[in-house]
């Protein structure tokens, strides 16, 4: 998937700080299994869920971004974080990586400024609440929107991806993604 690092995110804080707080009750009972383990469903209800990216880019739109046959789009993730990958069939023609994720204006800032500071190929996009083109070592395009942050990727081992045709995935794919 995507080189960049999955950051923290306010709704995976609250899970993490649930478990531990399950973890340390279970830790000073008298006996083991004496304090039941809170239940973290009810902590999930009504924080943002990131939709599955795959229906976001069709085989056949893949396939015009590589100049080549596309594969399926698989996909893997959680609440919120979904990841999704599209290859092209032939080796080292490309792929396309996909990833949405609940981290909203703060996570979309973030991105921005790496993105900036690194020097790389950067400028601003009039797409989504916001956006971002940048090409580190493929080209991505960072789309804010709602609460919502769409990274589409489009590189490869040896395929030299075309920026506008990474710009035209991200537009595809952010008209057809409804935030929660």
């Amino acid at each position: 998937m995507s080189s960049r690092r999955i950051r923290s995110r306010g709704p995976a804080a609250v899970l993490l700080t649930l478990a531990l707080f399950g973890a340390l009750a279970a830790c000073s009972g008298d006996q083991p299994g004496d304090t039941p383990l809170p239940d973290v469903s009810d902590a999930l209800e009504g924080l943002p869920t990131a939709p599955d990216p795959c229906p976001l880019i069709t085989t056949d739109e893949a396939t015009a971004a590589f100049g080549s046959p596309a594969g399926a789009c698989e996909s893997d993730g959680d609440q919120f974080v979904q990841l999704a990958r599209i290859r092209a069939v032939e080796d080292g023609r490309g792929q396309i990586d996909l990833t949405i994720s609940v981290g909203g204006q703060a996570e979309f800032d973030q991105l921005r400024s790496e993105a900036e500071a690194a020097n790389d190929e950067f400028r601003e996009l009039d797409l989504g609440d916001a956006a971002f083109v940048h090409s580190p070592f493929s080209i991505e395009v960072v789309v804010l929107k709602g609460d919502l942050v769409l990274s589409v990727r489009l590189g490869g081992s040896a395929f030299l991806p075309d920026e506008a045709a990474t710009i035209s995935l991200a537009t595809t794919a952010t008209g057809r993604l409804t935030p929660a």
